[in-house]
């Protein structure tokens, strides 16, 4: 079972990962749509149960729709 964190900012975000009780190093990727295809390839490989990410003022936004519409687990959450 491999799950997925995701730390959004404005200019970009950073994934990690834990699989079988280990953090992998994070990775960290451009907030453009050039760099959500290449986090989107990326978790396609880990074929993750989730991914979850916090809702963050409007940078999540993009982020959320493009692993949804990729049919990725993508969960939003409230930072409250």
């Amino acid at each position: 079972m491999c799950n997925v964190g995701v730390d959004i900012a404005a200019a970009s975000f950073e994934l990690v990962t834990r699989k079988a009780g280990r953090h992998s190093p994070s990775k960290r990727f451009e907030q453009t749509p050039q760099g959500h295809r290449h986090a989107i390839a990326h978790l396609q490989r880990l074929a993750p149960e989730r991914i979850v990410l916090e809702a963050t003022g409007v940078y999540f936004l993009d982020l959320a729709l493009a692993l949804h519409q990729a049919g990725l687990p993508v969960c939003v959450i409230n930072p409250r």
